[in-house]
């Protein structure tokens, strides 16, 4: 009788063990849309060229496959101009941003909040600026050379400038992305 009721304890206990480990699924609704774009610290944000900028000759980021690619400061975000796509993409590694990402769209499946691009002119059917959903990185900043704080680069219709570890690129009709540890922006 103790040997039942010691299987049956058991069997009660492994139960109850493997129901705490067991998994809710949660569907989407028709109608779920993403929050917005949480608050970040608008100090944290460079909104105008500093008046002491060095422009810096782009030819020293240029790389094989034509893009020009450069570290932001001694931070950890890097940045690549692509004038055969006519935009710029700013990236993080998830680890090494300090804000909270925006909400990731019921689209995407991947990486969300890390990656910024920049057209160098506004689709017609889209944003100037914009979140990416990326399952890895544009670009390896392995090699890279940096942008130091109060230098900026212009390569075809977009300019980059490096405020401390943030970077801000712009397009001439005005669009801009953010993107540094502890903020980002965007301005369609």
């Amino acid at each position: 009788m103790v040997t039942r009721f010691s299987a049956l304890g058991a069997a009660l206990l492994l139960a109850s063990a493997l129901a705490g480990c067991a998994v809710a699924t949660v569907e989407p609704s028709a109608t779920s849309t993403p929050t917005a774009v949480k608050t970040i610290d608008p100090t944290l944000i460079p909104t105008a060229t500093p008046e002491a900028i060095s422009e810096v000759d782009a030819q020293q980021f240029a790389q094989a496959d034509g893009s020009y690619l450069f570290k932001v400061g001694t931070g950890p975000v890097w940045c690549s101009i692509t004038p055969t796509d006519d935009n710029a993409v700013c990236e993080i590694n998830e680890v090494d941003a300090v804000y909270e990402p925006a909400a990731t769209p019921d689209t995407c499946d991947y990486s969300y909040g890390y990656q910024v691009m920049l057209h160098g002119t506004k689709p017609a059917n889209g944003k100037g600026a914009e979140f990416l959903c990326a399952g890895g990185n544009y670009a390896d900043p392995a090699g890279a050379l940096e942008l130091a704080s109060n230098e900026r680069v212009t390569v075809g219709a977009i300019s980059c400038f490096v405020a401390d570890v943030t970077a801000r690129c712009e397009n001439a009709e005005g669009n801009f992305v953010v993107l540094g540890p502890k903020a980002y922006a965007l301005g369609n």
